[in-house]
């Protein structure tokens, strides 16, 4: 089962990854592949609504095996910086990288 979820993400990260430029703290750039996630989302708390914005990428673990916080992440001529990666499945195959923005 695990192999065939590699082969589709590979598949899917061939058809519609983007290039970005990832620099840990204490290191050099490298250039790895990512999948872009917008999850626009609005939180209704307590009869006030906020709205909130944040770009997610996800990383296949074999192409950046320890991501870090702190890092700097180079997408789409904007600079980001990585909050808390954590496991993007339960198969151990991705990252999920939330960002904030460098100003």
């Amino acid at each position: 089962m695990r192999e065939h979820l590699v082969a589709m993400y590979e598949a899917l990260f061939a058809q519609a990854g983007e290039q970005a430029e990832y620099t840990p703290p204490d290191g050099w750039a490298e250039t790895i592949t990512v999948l872009v996630d917008n999850p626009d989302y609005e939180a209704d708390l307590g009869g006030q609504v906020v709205a909130r914005q944040g770009l997610h990428v996800k990383v296949r673990k074999t192409e950046l095996p320890a991501p870090v916080k702190g890092a700097e992440l180079l997408y789409n001529d904007m600079t980001y910086s990585v909050r808390d990666p954590r496991d993007a499945d339960t198969r151990g195959i991705l990252w999920l990288l939330p960002l904030s923005r460098i100003a």
